[in-house]
């Protein structure tokens, strides 16, 4: 997959990612707990994207970029305080 393949994807995912992170956050409040919490959407996200047969490359050629960018949003989230820590 090459690198606009991923952006592009990844653009297009934006808005899924931050409702799947929402939604973990609700179902899991609890603080230290975040590799539990990427694992799920990871397993969201993978479960997914392995059902869809209109996506091009493999899910671990993408998973890196959309770990890093969910990282990115879990820590403006937690710097913003739209995410409460207990």
């Amino acid at each position: 997959m090459h690198f606009i393949e991923i952006l592009k994807l990844i653009l297009q995912l934006f808005p899924l990612i931050i409702e799947a992170i929402k939604a973990v956050e609700a179902a899991i409040p609890s603080s230290g707990k975040g590799q539990e919490k990427l694992e799920l959407i990871k397993g969201i996200v993978q479960t997914s994207y392995e059902s869809s047969n209109k996506l091009v490359g493999s899910f671990e050629q993408l998973w890196p970029a959309l770990s890093g960018v969910i990282k990115s949003i879990v820590t403006a989230f937690n710097a913003t305080g739209i995410f409460k820590k207990d």
